[in-house]
């Protein structure tokens, strides 16, 4: 069995493949009995899934917990990748971003090969912050499928060039830089490819 360090470790490359930076500080906790959510270091915190991330750590329950929560036991690492995008997203823009960019990119990083079909269209201007993030049922499918389209129609280093300008630019005027077309006729691009049932 894989030591926590060598999970950390595996899956640290691999949120680090994208960003291309180095973390000075990271460390995972695997949580191994549920009364760990509780304890003091993370009580605080309103679990929304299988892990979550604080500062420069990484908590997640246990693998043995994850078909309780609703998740497969292979999309362990990917929710340490996931989280870990969070860490790395948080060093490279110190700026406040909306919430459907960051939990969007760090689901395309974390689950690169998952391709679902959004059920519905989301509009983005109302999913800012991480109350409206819950508050329209977490749109993850919707959010990273827009990634996954950026980055193959684009590749994910334009992706990592258009976070990186959110440090000096606001979200339209970096994104019609860096991908030559205005967001909202890239959003109205990926509603039709719903809507019309061209979803690849």
């Amino acid at each position: 069995m894989e030591t926590a360090e060598e999970i950390m470790k595996q899956t640290y490359e691999k949120a680090k493949a994208f960003f291309k930076v180095d973390l000075p500080v990271y460390k995972l906790n695997i949580i191994k009995d549920k009364a760990e959510m509780y304890n003091d270091e993370i009580k605080t915190t309103k679990w929304q899934g299988a892990g979550f991330f604080r500062k420069n750590a990484v908590f997640i329950m246990d693998k043995s917990f994850f078909k309780d929560l609703g998740y497969k036991e292979d999309e362990f690492e990917g929710v340490i990748v996931h989280e870990l995008s969070h860490i790395f997203i948080k060093q490279i823009v110190k700026e406040f971003i909306p919430i459907w960019i960051e939990e969007g990119l760090c689901n395309h990083i974390g689950f690169p090969n998952i391709k679902l079909k959004p059920k519905e269209i989301i509009n983005l201007e109302k999913i800012i912050t991480s109350e409206d993030w819950y508050e329209n049922n977490t749109p993850f499918v919707y959010c990273t499928y827009l990634f996954r389209v950026l980055s193959e129609d684009y590749g994910n280093e334009k992706i990592l060039e258009f976070i990186k300008k959110l440090n000096i630019k606001g979200v339209k005027e970096a994104f019609l830089e860096v991908f030559e077309m205005p967001l909202n006729e890239f959003i109205n691009k990926i509603n039709s490819n719903i809507q019309n049932d061209k979803f690849t």
